[in-house]
């Protein structure tokens, strides 16, 4: 069920049904790198669902990315990085995978996990610990 709302900042945001158990490929066009981002899935989303997962592309080296459950405006547990991409029937909410060798963040959205007005919050790390290789 898809609740349509007035928002306060059409302009500056996007929305689109998804059909869930999928993996999505989202991407700017020639490539172009984000720096900071969020997305709000919706406040229906059961446990019982079936998530997806979106696969972002980018160019610059990215040691990691920080990404945060944002409830409130405050950003109160970081979700945790796998070590292989997440599967969208079973991916529990903000989990991801930075696959460094072929440049692409993997973020599953998923009713497993989530609290009901959770906003993921999602930052970019040229370098932590590795910041020798970012060369």
């Amino acid at each position: 069920m898809v609740k349509i709302k007035k928002s306060l900042d059409v302009k500056l945001s996007w929305a689109a049904p998804m059909i869930t158990n999928y993996i999505y490929n989202a991407h700017w066009k020639f490539g172009i790198d984000f720096f900071h981002f969020g997305l709000f899935p919706s406040e229906y989303w059961k446990p019982e669902d079936a998530g997806i997962v979106f696969r972002f592309n980018y160019s610059a080296y990215r040691e990691n990315f920080d990404i945060f459950k944002n409830i409130g405006g405050k950003l109160t547990v970081r979700y945790n990085n796998l070590t292989s991409r997440p599967d969208p029937s079973t991916c529990l909410h903000g989990t991801y995978f930075n696959d460094r060798s072929n440049k692409f963040l993997y973020l599953c959205l998923s009713g497993k996990g989530k609290d009901r007005f959770e906003y993921v919050d999602i930052d970019k790390v040229i370098c932590k610990y590795e910041c020798d290789s970012v060369g």
